[in-house]
């Protein structure tokens, strides 16, 4: 499960601190550090517009390091380059080329350490909220309308000519 909005963040973090060891499904047991892990996020989803639904996102992405501080420094750096960003995170194909004009908006991030012992292990909290349209019946659009259109003094003469009456 990999969207367009979960690799374009995968790109800007991978792109801000170049972490040499990244994982997408389980951590393995002996793994080399430093290292980031990103786990499937948790979705909730809910109606949002007439034409849209939104899928609400809660990725927690998890920075491992042997030295101290390590895990931190690179929480904290993407957690002040996200909000230095403004919270927006450049929307990314999967060419590796910007997609004009589109962005992702971010909630405040939140950092959490989970372990000071080696590996130390520290928390960076990504939220957002997604929308999407609903599928969409094809139906037939309309090619003509026709429309009767009266002005005032046309309907004040089939008055009159009916005898005042409506």
């Amino acid at each position: 499960m990999l969207d367009n909005e979960m690799y374009s963040i995968m790109l800007y973090i991978e792109k801000t601190i170049n972490p040499p060891h990244v994982f997408h499904t389980k951590v393995p047991d002996g793994f080399k550090t430093p290292a980031v892990y990103y786990p499937v996020p948790e979705l909730l989803s809910g109606g949002d517009t007439f034409s849209t639904y939104k899928l609400s996102y809660l990725w927690l992405i998890k920075f491992f390091a042997d030295k101290e501080n390590q895990a931190a420094d690179m929480a904290y750096t993407m957690l002040d380059t996200i909000r230095y960003h403004r919270n927006k995170v450049q929307l990314m194909g999967y060419d590796n080329a910007p997609v004009e004009g589109r962005f992702l908006r971010l909630k405040d991030p939140t950092m959490r350490y989970l372990s000071d012992t080696s590996p130390e292990v520290v928390q960076l909290t990504l939220s957002w909220d997604s929308r999407r349209p609903y599928y969409r019946e094809p139906v037939q659009k309309a090619q003509h309308i026709h429309l009767d259109i009266y002005t005032k003094s046309a309907i004040d003469k089939a008055i009159e000519k009916s005898g005042g009456r409506p």
